[in-house]
This record gives structure tokens, C-alpha cells and sequence, in this order.
């Protein structure tokens, strides 16, 4: 034989060999999805087809109107809370030189919206005074001590944003 007819000869394989490959992948690849076609058959078998995308239609249209009612219970949660006292918060401190401890306090006691109430105690020796103020926003129409200030501010980071 010329060499010419060994080259074609080793050519032609190549090429059967080539193709013997391209037919093995397009063979996996047809059953794989012959299986998936024929799984969907059996789901099929329990009723047509379209019986089986209308339910699953219907299945969707009430997951939908199930998450909008957590989605409108859950709005009217978030309301209800924000007008609850949300973690108070209590600062102790001392009022007066002389006195052991820290026995005086402004707690704080505020909702979701920055209102309530801001509670302090002043601790002497001989005496014990206490005051309220109201609070809107986290401000007064009273002045705030400078522990009362503090008191507010540490709440209010609990407070809801308006």
C-alpha cells in the first residue's frame, strides 16, 4: 500500500472514532431526558395533564393569598408593637457628694415611636425626690438632666424609625 493510502486509512478512523463519541454523548444526553420525560408520563397517569397544571395553578394562587395574609398580619403586628414599651432602659448614678453608692436613677421607658415616660429618683442622705416627665420623640417640654438625656438616648436606638 502507498503511504498515501495509510494516511487516509488513519484518517477514516479518527473520524469513526470522533463520530463513535459525539453519538455516546448525544445517546446520554437523549436519556437523560427520556427519563425526565418519563417520569413527568407516570405523574401524567394519575390524570391529564392539564388537570395536573391547573392544580398546580391553584396551588400557587393560594400559597399567594396565604403569604399576602402573613404579609397584612404581620403590618398589623409591627403597629400593634410600636406602641409598646420597647426595653427599658435604667441608669443609676450619684446625685449627691457624700452619699455611698450610686442610689439615684432616670429610667427610661419608651414605645416603638420614641414616647413615654422617663422616671428619676434622687437619693440624699436626709431626703428622696422623684420626677416624671412625659416624653414625645424622645424630647419633653421639661428639660432633661444630663442622666436623663443619656437614658432617653440609650432607648430611643429601640425605638422604630418614623
Amino acid at each position: 500500500m502507498p503511504v498515501d493510502t495509510i494516511e487516509i486509512l488513519i484518517g477514516m478512523v479518527g473520524l469513526l472514532v470522533l463520530v463513535n463519541i459525539v453519538i455516546l454523548l448525544a445517546y446520554r444526553r437523549m436519556t437523560g431526558r427520556l427519563r425526565r420525560l418519563s417520569h413527568l408520563l407516570r405523574l401524567a397517569d394519575r390524570g391529564s395533564l392539564d388537570e395536573m397544571v391547573n392544580a398546580l395553578s391553584r396551588n400557587i394562587e393560594e400559597t399567594n393569598r396565604r403569604l399576602d395574609d402573613v404579609a397584612a398580619w404581620q403590618r398589623a403586628a409591627d403597629e400593634t408593637l410600636a406602641g409598646c414599651a420597647r426595653t427599658p432602659v435604667m441608669l443609676r448614678f450619684r446625685a449627691f457628694d457624700g452619699v455611698g453608692g450610686d442610689l439615684s436613677y432616670s429610667c427610661a421607658i419608651l414605645d416603638g415611636k420614641g414616647d413615654g415616660v422617663i422616671l428619676t429618683a434622687l437619693h440624699s442622705q436626709n431626703a428622696s425626690f422623684s420626677y416624671g416627665k412625659p416624653v414625645e420623640s424622645g424630647r419633653s417640654v421639661y428639660q432633661f438632666s444630663t442622666e436623663e438625656q443619656e437614658a432617653v438616648g440609650r432607648a430611643m436606638p429601640n425605638a422604630l424609625p418614623r
